[in-house]
């Protein structure tokens, strides 16, 4: 039901700007304890409110225009009789953060307060509002996906904005938006506020003062979102060096360019991560500098490093002015610059003469050269180490810092959270704070800046006295990093350091224990995977992206159906997803036809009737509209599949995207006969397509599926991913084939840590695999590869399974070790597969997939070919259903619990197949599948 007003306000009347951030708040006074108080809120992007200084919470659920939620806040239990404060800091993205539709700011409130006699009005009307001032609009975006970092200097802000008794002498009243038609109404908040759950850091690994030898300048090139295509930045001075000399320099991205030639850079000889060590060439005097580098978001921070000895001064004007006569370095800078301009400088090898720099249209700015990085995440990435104050030990809080100093902690888990610093300084120290996955080299250092379009940290510049710095977006890592820079002569007291954990608030119901301690394990790292990659959407990762995919999120429903049974997070997830107009342009992937088996899957496990119904209609037009698409031959290409991390052609014919296409048909088939409008015309294209895939892309020779065609030639390819789709998708390998199909598993299996990462499969490919070996009854190759595959997450000692599985390293004596692959996650939801599996097969506990099944009648199976117990509980729509098995010589010993008014019947497979079955202690004689 829609309630909320159509009163869209903000603190002026267009809400446009980047990366602007604002606070509102209402005060009143109570004398005595409110019988009702209750804020209804919505604002745009991103919020967090607080009551009397308190965060008890943040919003909005992530939206699609012109629909977006509002969120209902019961304030009871946080005021206090006399006065009270609520207030809500409001984060305005801007362009170019995919993670959100993009918005003017906005806030719309109201509610009200009941105390005694009294009725409070909470509409947006009643409150004032102002813009936060210390934060920097230009900083840099956290990831290719995401908005701005938090870049705060305190100084500039009003540190008591949210508490009682402020001065609201700079506040106004909120301004109605001269728009007031783009939200629409907005509907109630569709799933649970998230938890708010401090997870404070435990160990501190290692404190170290810093190197000084060496100084690092640098300068913010600010712009705009990214054109297509890309844009470019130029960078121009002159050095001034006291005599002729070659030094050594760190350098960033880009081509780097001294008196007219190409400086040649090389790796880090410290280890720094994407820092590039050269040799700077240099006459006594005046020498030219030119730079120019690509960028990857709204802006670009220029960074080199150099030792303090060479006695280096930088000016724009060059020999125009005497060395030292400037107190400020100064350079100038172009951009970005996209388009014909863009052709002209990519294509500009060496540097033109300074004194004809190329005339672009932005024209050339003269800015400051900072004698620090601008960019708190190269500040933390290049920072020298010193000598070592500290062995690893638990953290004794406060933490005292009095000279400049890097922190590196550990929270002893995976999180995904807003970071929480807790400081007491005087006024203008600088607090850099970095969260990454993993650490590295022998100091355990945290992997800030390890891919270079992830900036991975945080600004805090102090404004004297204790400051309680909450970020306002939630952060993935394990680690962090603190860089402290006190004012001289000064302490800095770190009070507390950690992260507000936000994530769906699941409730655990799922359990899974066996005779193999290291599937128990596996289970429980992908439940704890799914909880960190479940927020107001389902993620691929907390660390990264934090972006909701369709084919990760099949493997997320179904870890969801494992552990909790929870549809709220998966219905919210199809509706994001549904898609608003049909195109058979965007309908060429895998991913677009996914949704489309979930949506019957979630139909079938019980889910919401009405959603359904709404969504059918436009899931249906877009699958109408690539059917239109068909070849000649009755056959799809795909436009861009996805597949799986593996290199095969992504705009071919394929056999993995015509096998998701047949379980697509067949999926909206049985969500039209359930909503009583039947499409056979569905079925018989199924059948017909799987007909095809069966004659035209099996391989007798190689017994396997072949990738595919690219035109009418065949792809050299034979890839796991397309047995295992055609098998699971589309139901369509014979038994003949899967007699053939078992040898080609067991080849290429094992070849998981061979060569490029994905090259056979990764867990996400992984998730379809084991998905199709227990389908075929290949029950013991299914239990090797969860454990050989799965097995390698915790023998590289991580609490979460990744993105990819981790590179294998073999020792010259042949010890055995596994790492992360740079740049990707620890901490990716779509490899969580076996917790699926080992519930639904191990168990038996029937799911509805890759066969679909009525949940009133309940199949137990239980299938293993190499464990002797297993036992757990399994969520179901009217319960949950417990099962214990054990096999003891030529019998099977079942006890279960099933919830009332289930029809029940159990069938075991593999090795448990043909047992004398025993179940709930009464004999049923052998059974025979």
């Amino acid at each position: 039901m829609r309630q909320a007003p159509a009163d869209w306000r903000w603190i002026d009347a267009h809400g446009e700007g980047r990366n602007v951030h604002a606070y509102f708040r209402r005060d009143f006074s109570l004398g005595a304890l409110p019988r009702t108080a209750r804020l209804q809120l919505f604002a745009a992007a991103r919020y967090l409110v607080l009551v009397n200084g308190v965060v008890i919470g943040s919003g909005p659920v992530r939206f699609r225009l012109p629909e977006p939620c509002f969120d209902t806040w019961e304030l009871g239990a946080h005021l206090v009789r006399g006065r009270n404060t609520v207030a809500v800091h409001v984060q305005a993205y801007g362009p170019g953060a995919q993670i959100q539709d993009a918005t003017p700011g906005v806030f719309n409130a109201w509610g009200e307060i009941r105390a005694g006699r009294r009725t409070i009005d909470l509409h947006g009307s009643q409150w004032l509002g102002r813009r936060a001032a210390g934060y920097d609009p230009e900083a840099e975006v956290f990831s290719f996906t995401s908005p701005a970092i938090d870049i705060l200097d305190a100084r500039r802000d009003q540190p008591d904005w949210c508490q009682v008794g402020a001065d609201r002498t700079q506040w106004q009243p909120t301004v109605a938006l001269a728009r007031q038609d783009l939200f629409g109404s907005p509907l109630p908040r569709p799933i649970p506020h998230l938890t708010q759950d401090l997870q404070v850091a435990r160990t501190l690994l290692g404190a170290y003062t810093l190197a000084d030898d060496e100084a690092i300048v640098a300068v913010r090139v600010p712009g705009r979102a990214v054109a297509p295509g890309g844009s470019w930045a130029l960078v121009q001075t002159w050095i001034h060096s006291p005599r002729a000399q070659t030094i050594p320099v760190g350098l960033w991205w880009g081509e780097h360019f001294v008196n007219g030639q190409e400086i040649q850079r090389g790796p880090s000889i410290e280890g720094l991560i994407n820092r590039n060590d050269a040799h700077l060439t240099l006459k006594a005097g005046w020498n030219s500098f030119f730079a120019k580098f690509g960028l990857v978001g709204y802006c670009w921070d220029f960074a080199m490093a150099m030792p303090r000895a060479a006695g280096l001064s930088f000016s724009a004007a060059g020999a125009s002015r005497a060395a030292g006569a400037e107190a400020t370095a100064t350079v100038l800078t172009a951009g970005p610059v996209s388009g014909e301009e863009l052709t002209a400088l990519k294509a500009l090898t060496l540097p033109p003469d300074p004194a004809a720099l190329p005339v672009v249209s932005g024209g050339w700015t003269q800015r400051a050269l900072s004698p620090a990085p601008t960019s708190p995440a190269i500040s933390l990435a290049w920072c020298r180490l010193g000598a070592r104050q500290t062995e690893c030990d638990v953290v004794a809080w406060p933490l005292r810092v009095a000279v400049a100093t890097t922190q590196f902690f550990d929270l002893g888990h995976q999180t995904l959270g807003r970071i929480v610093l807790e400081v007491e300084a005087p006024a203008g120290c600088v607090i850099d704070v970095g969260f990454s996955e993993h650490v590295v080299g022998p100091a355990r250092r945290p992997a800030i800046l390890e891919r270079s379009m992830i900036f991975a940290a945080e600004r805090l510049i102090t404004a004297g006295g204790r400051l309680r710095f909450e970020s306002t977006a939630p952060r993935g890592f394990r680690y962090l990093q603190v860089k402290v820079t006190p004012v001289a002569g000064a302490e800095v007291l770190i009070h507390q350091l950690g992260a507000v954990q936000q994530i769906y608030p699941f409730r655990t119901l799922g359990s899974f224990t066996c005779s193999e301690p290291l599937l128990d394990r596996i289970w429980a790292m992908g439940w704890r995977t799914l909880r960190m990659c479940a927020e107001d959407v389902y993620t691929d990762c907390p660390w990264r992206e934090r972006l909701l995919y369709a084919g990760d999120f099949l493997v997320e429903m179904a870890t969801t159906l494992a552990g909790s049974g929870d549809l709220r997070l998966i219905a919210r997830c199809l509706e994001l997803l549904a898609p608003a107009v049909a195109s058979p342009q965007a309908t060429g992937n895998d991913f677009s036809l996914i949704p489309m088996v979930i949506l019957a899957w979630y139909q079938e496990r019980g889910g919401d009737r009405e959603l359904v119904q709404r969504l059918f209609p436009r899931f249906a037009a877009t699958l109408e509209a690539r059917l239109a698409t068909n070849r000649p031959d009755g056959l799809y290409e795909a436009g861009n599949a996805f597949i799986d991390w593996i290199g095969t052609e992504r705009d071919s014919c394929l056999a993995a995207f015509n096998a998701i296409m047949v379980g697509a048909l067949d999926a909206m088939a049985r969500v039209a006969t359930r909503l009583k409008t039947p499409r056979a015309q569905w079925t018989r294209r199924a059948d017909r397509l799987r007909t095809l895939l069966r004659t035209r892309f099996w391989d007798e020779e190689a017994g396997a599926y072949r990738d595919g065609f690219k035109a009418d030639a065949l792809l050299p390819g034979h890839h796991l991913a397309a047995s295992a789709w055609v098998g699971l998708f589309a139901d369509a390998t014979t038994k003949a084939q899967e007699r053939r199909l078992r040898a080609h598993y067991q080849a290429h299996l094992p070849n998981i840590f061979a060569g490029a990462p994905g090259s056979a499969t990764s867990p996400y490919g992984g998730f379809h695999i084991l998905g199709a070996l227990y389908r075929a009854g290949h029950v013991d190759l299914a239990e090797q590869f969860m454990i050989q595959a799965w097995g390698s997450f915790l023998q590289a000692g991580w609490d979460t399974v990744g993105e990819l599985f981790p590179a294998r390293q073999v020792a010259a004596d042949g010890t055995v070790s596994y790492a992360p692959h740079n740049g990707w996650t620890l901490c990716h939801a779509w490899s969580s597969g076996p917790t699926f599996y080992l519930s639904s097969q191990v168990l038996g506990v029937d799911l509805g997939f890759p066969v679909p099944r009525d949940p009133a009648r309940l199949v137990i199976a239980p299938t293993s070919d190499t464990l002797s117990w297993a036992a757990g509980v399994v969520p179901h729509p009217r319960g949950t259903v417990s099962v214990s098995w054990r096999r003891e010589g030529q019998a099977l010993h079942l006890t279960c619990a099933v919830p009332r008014g289930v029809r029940w019947t159990v069938r075991p497979g593999g090795a448990l197949a043909g047992l004398r079955l025993w179940i709930n202690g009464a004999d049923h004689g052998p059974h025979h599948p």
